[in-house]
């Protein structure tokens, strides 16, 4: 992943962050930095920070810099701002390709065993790894993130029903 940053003009700078996990800064003469914290962070997650990154690169051009400021917050919550799911969305689309993972997936049923091979395989998060199977999954599949009885945010397949998960 650095290497594709690398060939977008972007080059990846790890340390000197705290309260985010990566930033975007943009230069005049369209080359880049992106930094990323470098608090032994798990590998899957500071990959999917770099491909975030990435997506805003690509999808937000226009952006100014204070705005590219990325909490963990904001790399976790699909649904807090458009630019942010479309950056995870990216992200989670560049680490783990639809191509790879759809033809075996629709032949699973979906459960933790196949979220773990797909971290595992693409060097991403559980987290990220379970959005993308629930993404592209065709069987009726809620995934919610919760943290004691507070719901931190839901996502749902293409097939499931729409369900209120209180807040």
């Amino acid at each position: 992943i650095e290497d594709l940053a690398y060939a977008l003009g972007l080059d990846v700078v790890f340390g000197d962050l705290t309260n985010v996990d990566a930033w975007l800064i943009r230069h005049s003469d369209g080359t880049g930095v992106i930094r990323v914290r470098d608090d032994g962070a798990d590998n899957g997650r500071t990959r999917f920070s770099i491909a975030h990154e990435i997506g805003h690169w690509e999808l937000h051009p226009f952006c100014n810099q204070g705005f590219l400021v990325c909490t963990p917050a904001d790399i976790a919550d699909y649904g807090r701002s458009p630019e942010e799911a479309e950056a995870n969305f990216f992200a989670a689309a560049l680490l783990m390709s639809k191509p790879l993972i759809a033809p075996g997936l629709s032949k699973r049923d979906p459960e933790f065993k196949v979220v773990e091979e797909l971290a595992r395989e693409f060097s991403v998060t559980r987290t990220a790894a379970a959005r993308r199977m629930v993404d592209l999954s065709k069987h009726a599949v809620m995934l919610v993130s919760s943290n004691g009885q507070e719901v931190n945010w839901c996502a749902r397949s293409a097939s499931a029903r729409s369900v209120f998960v209180a807040s």
